[in-house]
């Protein structure tokens, strides 16, 4: 079977060419979905799955990132997903220097607060990496809190395993 070349979307991936969103730096691609309704309850899950670059070490990079979430989140929506799951350190930006640390930490309550009305608003569970402070300690974590459709936290996960010396180097045990 030969390749369809008008298949091939910008990416080299194997599905028509879809919708793009122009207004963030690098755009999320419709990509190929098995019918036009989500699965009834109890019958399966539609997740979408954003994987790319966002800005990176800084407020303004938080607030790019989240702007960007709330128009990827409305497509997602829109497509009937039922999750959206977000690369590593999706909120800070993964890139971040052991400088930036101080200025790109937040607590879960905090994502909570930036996440939620967005989960809300196009009422679908996210799963969003950051870069965590735990109030208590003041120590950093590489984590992951999951917002309900509802805007509440359903879990929060740290990585506990490390990878490479970069990720070990930026002041912190555990990030």
């Amino acid at each position: 079977m030969g390749i369809d070349v008008n298949q091939l979307n910008n990416y080299g991936n194997m599905c028509p060419v879809g919708e793009t969103i122009t207004d963030c730096r690098y755009p999320m691609v419709k990509m190929c979905l098995t019918g036009t309704d989500a699965p009834k309850e109890g019958e399966g899950l539609r997740i979408a799955v954003y994987q790319g670059e966002g800005l990176a070490g800084d407020e303004v990079a938080i607030k790019h990132n989240l702007k960007c979430l709330e128009e990827w989140a409305g497509k997602a929506a829109g497509y009937q997903a039922q999750i959206l799951v977000l690369p590593e350190l999706f909120l800070c930006g993964y890139n971040i220097l052991p400088n930036d640390i101080e200025n790109v930490v937040r607590t879960e309550a905090q994502v909570q607060e930036l996440v939620g009305p967005i989960a809300r608003k196009t009422y679908l569970a996210i799963v969003c990496p950051y870069a965590e402070v735990d109030p208590d300690t003041q120590e950093h974590y590489d984590s992951i809190v999951m917002i309900d459709k509802e805007g509440g936290v359903l879990r929060n996960y740290r990585k506990c395993h490390l990878w490479g010396t970069g990720e070990k180097a930026t002041g912190s045990t555990h990030m």
